[in-house]
């Protein structure tokens, strides 16, 4: 779908600018507008309102061409992501829409970023935040991110088009938003790598929780053994000290044996001072 803006204006006042189709560079002096112009054509597109001090709260009216349907967009500078936006298509079916910003709002199923999403039907998708690391967070592919070549300045030609090995500050969305706007990206294939993520994420967070709850049992086998071996140095016999825990003789026998492993007791003075140094006893 193609996109064209034919002119914008500061509302108020007689300050308009028109532009022709391909193309266009806006020259002048330092102090001549440029950046101001540069950010309200952004602002027009769906980007955030982030304008010279001498703008904020001030409104502009753009037209654009959406393949053969036309519309006139009036918009606040101001940085409300619930600010209204007012579209109205001009002759064909004379559609007309009153949006939030950016931030969805009760009574309203799209924003004016979705709208323009919409209109240029370009497709809603999250991609990894580093092209080249499939386990980076997934973020959205914005309004901004498909127009982001509509409107340069000109220090971020070679940022945002060229990205040279050197540059550190190019926008990484770029192989995305090419290979979107070219038919090249499979949504498919990419909701294929999003339920892999999910998968390994999951995964991982269950190995994670399976070497914990086996450090748990790990220390709860020890302590239990401890206090077997504790009851053994008592003078209590295994017999005695299953009765009192509820457990087999045999269980009482493999938990005092491997807690005598463990301290390295050879006789019963080595396993009394064994359980007073492991805490399996405190003195009293």
């Amino acid at each position: 779908m193609r996109l064209r803006i034919e002119e914008i204006t500061l509302v108020g006042t007689s300050r308009t600018i028109r532009f022709e189709p391909g193309m266009n560079a806006i020259v002048g002096s330092m102090s001549g507008g440029k950046t101001a112009t540069v950010s309200c054509l952004r602002a027009l597109l769906g980007a955030d309102v982030s304008v010279v001090p001498e703008l904020r709260g001030r409104t502009i009216a753009g037209t654009v061409l959406v393949g053969d349907r036309r519309f006139r967009i009036v918009r606040p500078l101001v940085t409300t992501a619930n600010a209204m936006v007012e579209i109205a298509e001009v002759d064909g079916r004379g559609e007309v829409w009153r949006l939030p910003a950016s931030q969805l709002q009760a009574g309203y199923d799209e924003t004016f970023r979705d709208w323009w999403r919409n209109v240029l039907r370009l497709p809603r998708l999250r991609v990894p935040r580093a092209p080249n690391d499939d386990r980076s967070p997934l973020v959205p592919v914005t309004i901004s991110d498909y127009l982001m070549y509509c409107v340069l300045r000109q220090k971020e030609i070679d940022s945002s088009v060229f990205g040279t090995p050197d540059n550190y500050s190019k926008n990484i969305k770029r192989k995305y938003v090419f290979e979107i706007l070219y038919g090249l990206y499979d949504p498919e294939a990419a909701g294929l790598r999003d339920r892999l993520r999910e998968v390994t994420t999951e995964l991982a967070a269950r190995s994670l929780e399976r070497i914990r709850v086996q450090r748990i049992v790990g220390k709860v086998l020890e302590l239990h053994s401890g206090r077997m071996l504790s009851a053994r140095i008592d003078g209590l016999t295994n017999a005695e000290i299953a009765a009192r825990m509820g457990v087999g003789t045999a269980t009482v026998k493999t938990h005092v044996a491997s807690a005598l492993a463990k301290t390295g007791a050879r006789d019963r003075p080595q396993a009394v001072i064994a359980v007073y140094e492991l805490g399996f006893i405190t003195p009293g």
